[in-house]
């Protein structure tokens, strides 16, 4: 008797399709999967399609919570790292991060924190990659502290406004006089930021 489900070849064979609804819907059907599934969901995270890039990430951050398996955290990691065109896609990059950050907390922060700069709205929406990390870093507390001290040190000033920002929410006493010494900064918009 047949679920009605396909099995991952098949799935695989539907990435190919020119219709990118059906390589939308291969994508999802293969996050329920395992370990086999990641190598199709790697290659459709590369696909032309938005919409499929996203699910893609999702899937891949749902198998990995699922097996652990390395290849679905360093296929998150490397696209997060290479800043997708798409608003949407970087607001699932930083989702799908969230999701893996047990993996390889210190490198998920800190690509999470590189994205706080990120203001590009996802249409029809109020949220950027840069809100979404916020909301991220702001939910992890005290743990995420450190490295947003260490990107005090960032010449990108949007960043390092955003992290002082996030800085102050969390309310860490670690974070006082790395923010003391910033009010010593250059630029008077970071001076202003810090106090």
């Amino acid at each position: 008797v047949s679920s009605g489900r396909k099995d991952t070849a098949s799935l695989a064979n539907d990435l190919k399709s020119k219709n990118w609804l059906i390589r939308h819907r291969a994508t999802i059907v293969l996050g329920e999967g395992g370990e086999d599934a990641i190598n199709p969901l790697i290659t459709a995270s590369f696909d032309s399609t938005p919409k499929v890039r996203e699910q893609a990430f999702q899937s891949l951050s749902m198998v990995y919570v699922r097996t652990k398996d390395r290849r679905a955290v360093e296929r998150i990691i490397e696209a997060a790292k290479n800043n997708d065109k798409s608003p949407s896609v970087r607001v699932v990059l930083i989702t799908s991060l969230f999701q893996i950050r047990e993996a390889s907390p210190s490198e998920v922060i800190n690509v999470i924190i590189g994205y706080l700069a990120d203001e590009e709205v996802v249409p029809f929406s109020d949220y950027s990659a840069g809100k979404m990390a916020e909301k991220f870093l702001l939910v992890m507390g005290a743990e995420p502290v450190p490295y947003l001290i260490s990107f005090l040190n960032n010449t990108n000033p949007k960043i390092k406004a955003r992290v002082i920002s996030v800085l102050a929410k969390i309310g860490d006493l670690k974070a006082v006089e790395p923010l003391i010494a910033v009010l010593r900064d250059d630029n008077p918009l970071i001076r202003i930021s810090a106090a």
